[in-house]
């Protein structure tokens, strides 16, 4: 004798779909997560990259004895100065010109002459109260040892964070 086949009972179905939304969720907010730390990796690496470039261009000055070229990155805009090419970069300007980069670029600002990334996904960011998260580098020029009776000569450059920032508490 063969029994009939049964299906899922409304108590069945609600429970299943109530683990499956479960798991949905938690997978979701890992999913953002991983795509915010990701989005910081990159930045970190672009901001790498940036200053291998800037340590290669600052050879090629010393190699050339071009000596007041390395002196005047330091207020350059790294982009520019570098000919980077950079798919998510907004342009250079002032502070005010600032508030309208969208997250997830880079702008050179102008006036304080650091070049800053807004985060796009930025919920793990600790920045102040009513502050727009933002990271910033600039450029320095170190200058050697002036010997009596002559100026410090610029002897190298490289990109440095203008201020610490916190993006995820444990870093």
């Amino acid at each position: 004798m063969r029994r009939a086949a049964r299906g899922f009972s409304t108590l069945e179905l609600l429970f299943a779909v109530t683990i499956i939304g479960t798991l949905m969720y938690v997978f979701l907010q890992q999913v953002d997560y991983y795509r915010e730390r990701a989005e910081k990796v990159a930045m970190e690496q672009l901001a790498r990259d940036i200053g291998s470039a800037l340590r290669i261009r600052v050879a090629e000055l010393i190699l050339a004895s071009r000596w007041d070229e390395i002196g005047r990155l330091e207020s350059a805009n790294p982009v520019d100065a570098l000919e980077l090419q950079i798919g998510n970069y907004a342009g250079a300007g002032g502070r005010a010109a600032e508030a309208s980069v969208e997250e997830g670029h880079w702008y050179f600002d102008r006036e304080t002459r650091e070049l800053v990334y807004f985060p796009r996904l930025a919920s793990n960011f600790l920045a102040g109260p009513g502050q727009r998260p933002r990271v910033a580098w600039h450029v320095v020029v170190l200058r050697e040892a002036p010997r009596p009776g002559a100026t410090a000569r610029p002897s190298w450059a490289r990109l440095e964070l203008a201020r610490p920032y916190r993006w995820f508490e444990g870093g």
